[in-house]
Formats: C-alpha cells, structure tokens, sequence
C-alpha cells in the first residue's frame, strides 16, 4: 500500500491504492468551479448578449474591474475555452474575443440568471426601469 506524508503534522498514513493510482487523481479534490471568479458572469454576459468584443469596451462595461484583473479573467476563460482570443497582429493592437462552442452553450444559463433576478429580487423602479432600459438597448429577449 502506498504511504503519503500528511502536510500539517509529518505523520505518515496508509492510503489506499483507488485513491493515488494516476487515473483517479481527480477524485481527490473536488472539481474547481470553472466560472469561478468575481467578472467571470459579467464578463460572458457582456461577450454573449450584447456582444461586447473588445478589451476597452469591456473595462467600460464592467465598472471598477482594473486593467490587471479584466486581463487574468480573459485570460481564465479563453484557458477553459469559453472565449477565443482573435488577435489581428496590427498595429495599435488589435483583439477581439469571441464565444467557442462551450461559451454558446453557456449563453441560455446567462439569460436564465438575468430572467431569474428580475423575477425573484424585488428592484426599486429606478432599478427596474434601468433593467429595462439595458434590456432593450442590449436587444435581449425576454424568456418567460
């Protein structure tokens, strides 16, 4: 039986083979949450629904994100292959990002998340009518 090393204490244990043989290594921690993250969402639903393409246009959408963090971000979700990074090698630079296949089939659950926070939080009317207003400058359906 294979022996591991607690890391607190040093103390040596036994641990059974399932739980180290390389195939099932992932078992030992759960699952990361892939869109974990504070601008993950926010990020996807500007990408998604209002199509939102570039990196400035990004920075004005998501208010008080700063250049290092919305950069990282990006960066997680084209590495978990949400977004695809377009860079068209000129001169200012210029990037875009657009929706892979995962990111697509993602698109529902971001409008079912805005649907949902309409119907069950209870908004003042300036808030309301602000979501509102979003909504049809965005161009996003209404799904009920």
């Amino acid at each position: 039986m294979p022996v591991s090393v607690c890391y607190k204490c040093r103390s040596r244990r036994v641990t059974s083979p399932s739980r180290t043989h390389p195939a099932n290594r992932h078992t030992l921690k759960p699952e990361e949450p892939v869109i974990g993250g504070k601008w993950k969402i926010e990020i996807l639903f500007y990408v998604a629904l209002a199509e939102v393409r570039h990196f400035g246009k990004l920075k004005r959408c998501l208010h008080g994100v700063s250049d290092s963090t919305l950069s990282k971000q990006l960066r997680e979700l084209v590495a978990d292959d949400f977004l695809e990074r377009i860079d068209y090698g000129e001169v200012p630079p210029r990037v875009e990002y657009r929706l892979t296949r995962r990111g697509k089939s993602f698109k529902p659950l971001i409008q079912a998340m805005w649907d949902w926070s309409e119907a069950e939080f209870e908004f003042s009317r300036a808030e309301a009518a602000q979501m509102r207003s979003a909504r049809d400058e965005l161009g996003i359906p209404q799904v009920r």
